[in-house]
């Protein structure tokens, strides 16, 4: 391919549609029939991240022909501050979105650096605090929306800064969904399961891609998925031909090349976390997470942040529940494109006495007070020498003489001792000549 001085002009052709649908087709099918394994080799996918679009100039003109004499699609940053009341830049970008191969996203709004106080470089996005990163998100967002009609879900700060605080600013975007970052592992541990996280590989340098320093680190290519972080703008004729040469080898490599939009359909998403869920011993308990994504999806569950052997698919069943069993249930939802881990679901396995020995009753104060004596069940601080000393109930039920009569605890002297003998339990009388009573359910 011959490349073009910024002061010629350069045949455009359109991306062959029919040539990406079937490579997109053919890396579908490939996915759908591999096995369903806890863990998936990842996908030859790219996203070009082209960065630090302001306005129109000829650098971006010749960044996108030479893209489109290759068939290949781009997410171009956005960065925001000289687009309000700028008609020409709102134009020109729904105009190329319009063609279908370029996607915009949120670079920020002006992509400042400085040294603070304390003499900390401080960038937009990193290390200057919530309210301000908050502020520049919202300023970004809406500059973005009025100017293409639509929200934009994809995200990547100046210089690839993160913090907890530019985690908690994407969290609180609902439209967010993604976000370029040098380290998606960590940014993975604060943004919510709706943002994932793909990882950055740069060029040598800003604005001088190198094909011979590209196929040193990657012989065969990158462990996808990937974003490819470009600067067009200091591209000139020699890193065009650079970016081509690498563009090319990826396409003979059998990458597929997609816009941050159809990565997100593709990637694995929770639709429904498992519900929290709260039982007695010996009860069966069965979660169930809903999930979407391209191809086959993978499950594995964790209690307490620890895989469970054998526990990979969508619906996980515990029989005959203890309390050992209790603490939080997630579950990760894996397929070629990436990871997504469920919110966690709290099991709550209660122990309720098994049996009481309820003795002398009278009416006070609307309750029928009753001492209560632990059977079968002996908290805590429940010594030997004490198991016949008596706790005081409060309950509602006055019929204490017929078998199933049902006895609802409101007031209980001895909580500190019997945390399962709790207000809200629930017992039935069991039997009247020893007037004993069964421990029944919690009450909602």
């Amino acid at each position: 391919m011959r490349l073009c001085h910024p002061n010629l002009t350069m045949p455009v052709r359109r991306p062959d549609t029919m040539k990406e649908f079937l490579r997109l087709a053919r890396l579908f099918l490939f996915l759908a029939m591999a096995p369903a394994l806890p863990a998936q080799n990842p996908a030859k996918v790219v996203i070009i991240k082209a960065d630090d679009y302001k306005s129109f100039a000829v650098g971006w003109t010749n960044f996108l022909q030479v893209n489109r004499v290759l068939g290949v699609k781009a997410g171009i940053g956005v960065i925001c501050t000289n687009m309000a009341g700028n008609t020409n830049i709102a134009q020109w970008m729904q105009a190329q979105e319009k063609l279908g191969d370029v996607e915009f996203w949120d670079h920020g709004w002006d992509h400042t650096q400085w040294t603070n106080t304390g003499g900390l470089l401080v960038s937009e996005f990193k290390d200057s605090g919530l309210p301000f990163m908050q502020s520049h998100l919202e300023l970004a967002q809406n500059a973005l929306s009025n100017a293409l009609g639509h929200a934009v879900s994809v995200f990547g700060s100046g210089y690839n800064g993160f913090d907890t605080n530019t985690a908690a600013a994407l969290n609180a975007t609902p439209a967010m969904r993604l976000l370029f970052a040098s380290s998606p592992t960590t940014a993975k541990l604060y943004l919510v399961p709706r943002v994932a996280a793909v990882k950055i590989i740069s060029e040598l340098a800003t604005g001088q891609p190198s094909f011979t320093n590209f196929i040193a680190l990657y012989p065969s290519g990158p462990t996808g998925p990937v974003a490819l972080q470009f600067h067009p703008l200091g591209f000139g004729a020699a890193g065009l031909l650079e970016y081509q040469k690498i563009i090319q080898f990826l396409q003979s490599n059998s990458y597929s090349i997609l816009l941050p939009a159809e990565y997100i359909a593709a990637l694995p998403f929770v639709t429904n976390s498992p519900a929290s869920q709260s039982v007695r011993v010996g009860s069966n308990v069965t979660f169930t997470v809903g999930g979407t994504g391209a191809a086959t999806l993978a499950y594995q569950w964790l209690f307490n942040g620890v895989k469970r052997t054998g526990a990979i698919a969508a619906t996980l069943t515990l029989t005959n529940v203890q309390t050992t069993n209790a603490g939080n249930f997630a579950v990760v939802i894996t397929n070629a494109f990436g990871s997504v881990t469920s919110s966690p679901a709290m099991l709550t396995v209660t122990n309720p006495p098994s049996g009481f020995d309820v003795h002398r009753h009278q009416r006070r104060g609307g309750f029928w007070r009753r001492s209560v004596q632990l059977l079968d069940h002996r908290p805590a601080g429940f010594q030997r020498g004490n198991r016949r000393q008596h706790r005081f109930a409060d309950m509602d039920s006055p019929d204490h003489e017929s078998a199933g009569s049902r006895l609802h605890f409101h007031r209980c002297a001895c909580h500190q001792l019997s945390p399962s003998l709790l207000p809200g339990h629930v017992a039935t009388v069991k039997s009247i000549p020893a007037r004993q009573f069964s421990g029944g359910s919690i009450r909602g």
